[in-house]
């Protein structure tokens, strides 16, 4: 498999600042379904509270796009004081170059969005799930990110607006795997490969939407 090298020196050391602390995301879905009706908040109490030390990064444009990340927002709610818990995600990822060709369906997924003590910014931590386009071949996708409350955003998640600028006020990495049945399948090229990504907010009449475009590190 080729290495898709792309990323820039700013994501390489938000990857490496954030990796430090990462949550444990799966258990907390699997929880869910092994609990009857869980509020998923309980499994947010006993976490240990991550420490983010690094100033918000400068925006970096996406320069060779290779993945399209649309997810809609469905149902959030206040875990903690500075928790948001966003749950039943769906979507789609499409490939932006014939090169690197990956079609899905996003069918579920949560994030869980941490405020900073600035207030200013938040971190993201996600789980998506769903299926190949054509095939019912499973993916996962774990990401985290940074959030960066801009003006702009602002408005769009209160409503005053239904889009900003180009995306850039959400930044984040991740990797996605693959069903063993489709190792072989054209889209294997994604495993073992991490992705960063530019994203930004809009909205379509009421519903919200997070759009990301990703390189390859």
């Amino acid at each position: 498999m080729n290495t898709i090298t792309v990323a820039s020196d700013e994501y390489r050391e938000y990857a490496s600042i954030t990796t430090r602390h990462p949550y444990n995301l799966i258990l907390n879905l699997i929880l869910r379904y092994l609990t009857p009706n869980p509020n998923p908040c309980y499994y947010l109490y006993n976490q240990p509270r991550p420490t983010y030390n690094a100033s918000p990064l400068q925006i970096t444009q996406i320069t060779m796009p290779v993945l399209k990340v649309v997810a809609k927002i469905s149902d959030q709610f206040p875990c903690l004081t500075d928790v948001l818990y966003v749950q039943n995600i769906t979507g789609t990822i499409s490939s932006q170059d014939p090169k690197y060709p990956f079609e899905a369906v996003i069918t579920s997924g949560h994030d869980v969005i941490r405020t900073t003590k600035s207030g200013q910014t938040a971190i993201l931590d996600a789980v998506l799930v769903g299926h190949l386009k054509d095939s019912d071949k499973k993916f996962l996708m774990k990401y985290s990110g940074h959030l960066n409350f801009s003006p702009e955003l602002v408005e769009v998640l209160t409503g005053k607006k239904t889009e900003h600028g180009p995306p850039g006020n959400v930044k984040s990495f991740g990797t996605i795997e693959l069903d063993e049945e489709a190792k072989d399948d054209k889209e294997s090229w994604v495993v073992g490969q991490t992705m960063v990504g530019n994203g930004r907010f809009f909205r379509d009449g009421e519903d919200l939407f997070v759009e990301y475009l990703t390189e390859f590190m």
